[in-house]
């Protein structure tokens, strides 16, 4: 599945991006299955790391954390769903959340890098130890993207959904 279709799929899913019409005749993929191949996806493309912790909150029923769990272990992407867990429950409160991120962090602290592959260089590495969040250095991960871009974009999908709610 390209990147082009795997955006497509978030959105259908209720992540805030773009590209929903793109999917007719195309079977739904596997919610799990796509959560996992977004978080390689989002180590690549702000948009997609912008619009997962949206995707973990709104889906969080549906998903079967277990199974997310052993999909990211399969992939090695524990870490990276753990970041994302943990992100999505601090920015809603959600304990479930908070109890599917715990059980992945690791018994000793991670090494530091860069979370966006495709940004490399010395005011790469500057700009990211300046911006990044505390939680994302929780999870040994650098960043030059703030809580501040992850909050906006949360409010926004909190405050669409109660007026979904509120329109019905």
């Amino acid at each position: 599945m390209g990147e082009d279709l795997k955006r497509a799929w978030l959105a259908h899913y209720g992540a805030p991006l773009y590209g929903e019409s793109m999917l007719s005749g195309h079977a739904a993929p596997d919610l799990e299955k796509l959560v996992i191949d977004a978080l390689a996806l989002s180590r690549r493309d702000p948009a997609v790391t912008r619009a997962l912790p949206v995707l973990l909150w709104r889906r969080r029923s549906d998903l079967d954390m277990a199974k997310l769990v052993r999909l990211a272990q399969a992939k090695g992407r524990e870490r990276t769903l753990g970041f994302f867990l943990d992100l999505a429950a601090r920015l809603s409160g959600d304990r479930r959340l908070r109890s599917a991120a715990a059980a992945l962090r690791p018994s000793s602290p991670h090494p530091s890098t860069n979370f966006f592959t495709n940004h490399q260089g010395v005011l790469a590495r500057v700009l990211a130890d300046q911006n990044t969040p505390p939680v994302a250095r929780s999870w040994g991960y650098r960043m030059n993207m703030g809580m501040d871009a992850f909050e906006s974009m949360f409010a926004k999908a909190k405050a669409s959904k109660r007026e979904a709610l509120l329109a019905s």
